[in-house]
């Protein structure tokens, strides 16, 4: 019995040392980015990418929209339609999107391991706010699962209202990202709608 229960607590502490590896590992990797590029799809099945730099600079291109931001005006461009709007940016925006998730949410919210390895391919990272008046936006929560070499491969978000979910590839971390990404030249001929 004595070695049953020596077993059992040596177990947990294994357990828990991994954890807090997988955590430590996941804050390392993490918590200090000054860029990120990815691909992505989201649960309807939308694709697009995303390249960003810490500080509000990003470019999210869609099947028939690109979003280019520089910090301080964004552009929202329709192929289709051949228009342009621009505005200034706010980065109290209550907007959700995949460069908010690595470069605020990350920082502010705190993070558990609520699924570790185990022999699995993945771990699940919780994200939630230290304190109810600290969520941003409606965030609830948001879920990363990671490989063992802790790329994000999926991120859940959920708010008070919705569920969103991304499936991640090619995810690149601290990499050079030319700062002519987070610039929108109008072509000729589009209309230009500016609510700055």
């Amino acid at each position: 019995m004595k070695i049953i229960i020596a077993l059992a607590a040596l177990l947990l502490t294994t357990s828990n040392v991994f954890a807090g590896s997988t955590l430590d590992r996941f804050i390392q990797k993490y918590h200090a980015l000054t860029s990120v590029s990815c691909e992505f799809r989201d649960a309807h099945g939308l694709v697009g990418s995303v390249q960003a730099k810490k500080g509000g600079s990003y470019r999210i291109s869609l099947p028939d929209r690109t979003i280019v931001c520089n910090g301080s005006i964004v552009w929202s461009a329709t192929p289709s339609s051949k228009t342009v709007i621009i505005n200034a940016y706010r980065a109290t925006t209550m907007d959700l999107s995949i460069e908010r998730v690595f470069f605020t949410l990350m920082n502010v919210y705190r993070p558990t391991v609520t699924k570790d390895f185990d022999g699995g391919k993945v771990a699940v990272i919780k994200l939630t706010p230290p304190a109810e008046n600290a969520m941003v936006g409606s965030v609830k929560s948001v879920e990363i699962e990671v490989d063992a070499s802790m790329q994000a491969k999926r991120i859940i978000v959920k708010e008070e209202a919705a569920t969103t979910t991304w499936t991640l590839h090619n995810v690149k971390l601290n990499g050079k990202i030319a700062a002519g990404m987070f610039v929108y030249t109008t072509p000729a001929g589009w209309q230009v709608v500016d609510l700055r």
